[in-house]
C-alpha cells in the first residue's frame, strides 16, 4: 500500500504519512491506532520489536517488624523492572504490616545504593539507615541533639534518639502493590 492510499484510509495527508515514516513527526499512540485501523492490524504490529529488554534491579531484602531490614542471600534476590532515577537502584520489599498504614505488604521501596550520604538531602526524608553493619532500618531522619547524631523515626516502633549512623540512603521511589 502506498503512503497516499494509507493517508486516504486514515483521513490525513500523504505528507503526514511521509513525515511519520521519516521519523520527523512523532508516532504517538493515537497515530498508531489510526494507522493500525487503515492497515487492518494491531497497533503493536506497526513497529518492529526492536526494543531492548527493560533494565532490571534486585530486590535485596525485606522490611520486617520494627522497620528492620532482612537482607537476602544473592541467589535469593528477585529481579524486577528498574527505575531510571538512580545509578544503582536496589529495592526492598515490605513484609507483612511492618510499615502499615503508609506502605502495605508487597510494596517496594527503591533507593540508590551508590548515592553518597548527604545530610541535607536525608533530613526529614524516608531513608534506609545503616546504624551498624548488622542493623539497617527504614525510617525518617532528623538531626540529633549532639554533633553527628541523628534521630530515626521507624514505622510502628519507638523513636531512636541521638544515635550515630554509618550512612543513610534516601528512598527515591516507591512501587505500590
Amino acid at each position: 500500500m502506498s503512503p497516499s492510499e494509507l493517508a486516504r484510509k486514515v483521513r490525513t495527508t500523504p505528507s503526514n504519512i511521509s513525515r511519520i515514516m521519516a521519523g520527523t513527526m512523532p508516532l504517538t499512540q493515537e497515530w498508531m491506532e489510526k494507522l493500525a485501523a487503515g492497515l487492518r492490524c494491531k497497533p503493536s504490529q506497526i513497529l518492529p520489536d526492536t526494543a531492548e529488554p527493560a533494565p532490571k534491579m534486585s530486590v535485596i531484602g525485606e522490611i520486617g517488624e520494627g522497620s528492620k531490614i532482612n537482607f537476602f542471600q544473592q541467589k535469593d534476590c528477585e529481579e524486577i523492572p528498574s527505575v531510571e532515577t538512580a545509578a544503582t537502584p536496589v529495592a526492598l520489599k515490605v513484609s507483612g504490616n511492618a510499615l502499615y498504614p503508609s506502605f502495605k505488604k508487597g510494596d517496594v521501596l527503591i533507593y540508590d545504593m551508590d548515592a553518597k550520604f548527604k545530610n541535607k538531602a536525608c533530613i526529614g526524608r524516608l531513608c534506609v539507615v545503616e546504624i551498624s553493619p548488622r542493623k539497617v532500618i527504614v525510617g525518617e531522619l532528623s538531626e540529633g541533639g549532639a554533633p553527628n547524631t541523628y534521630n530515626i523515626k521507624p514505622f510502628n516502633s519507638p523513636l531512636i534518639n541521638a544515635t550515630k549512623i554509618l550512612t543513610a540512603y534516601k528512598v527515591i521511589c516507591v512501587k505500590y502493590q
